[in-house]
């Protein structure tokens, strides 16, 4: 291969090779916003899951890998305790079990604060 030939082999790519330019944006203007305010009857057709946690039990990997059907699981929570009633895993009250027309239902007692671990705000 020649200079000739390296000459036109780099005039060859050159050609084949793009460019590029910043681009130009018109400037920027603040944007209006409108601020609707929305009454709260939008939020009622939201559903939401909530969780009555009847209680909690520690177990070792063998424990839960040897459970079979039949087996029962001792929890932390005696009858006439009150249970935690979850909405996203954050606890929002407590409530007693009670049982209506044979299903299981709750009562509830109290709601929570923002930090679960305080006390639950009694009702009534």
């Amino acid at each position: 291969m020649g200079i000739r030939d390296v000459d036109e082999f780099i005039k060859k790519i050159s050609e084949d090779v793009p460019t590029y330019r910043k681009p130009e944006f018109l400037p920027l203007e603040p944007a209006v916003v409108r601020r609707a305010k929305l009454p709260i009857t939008v939020l009622n057709d939201i559903k939401m899951d909530i969780v009555a946690r009847m209680g909690t039990t520690e177990l070792t990997v063998r424990q839960l890998l040897a459970l079979k059907e039949g087996d029962v699981l001792e929890l932390d929570k005696s009858i006439g305790d009150l249970i935690d009633l979850f909405i996203d895993d954050r606890r929002f009250a407590v409530g007693e079990v009670v049982v209506i027309n044979e299903m299981y239902g709750v009562r509830i007692t109290g709601y929570s604060e923002e930090d679960a671990g305080k006390e639950a705000k009694k009702i009534g």
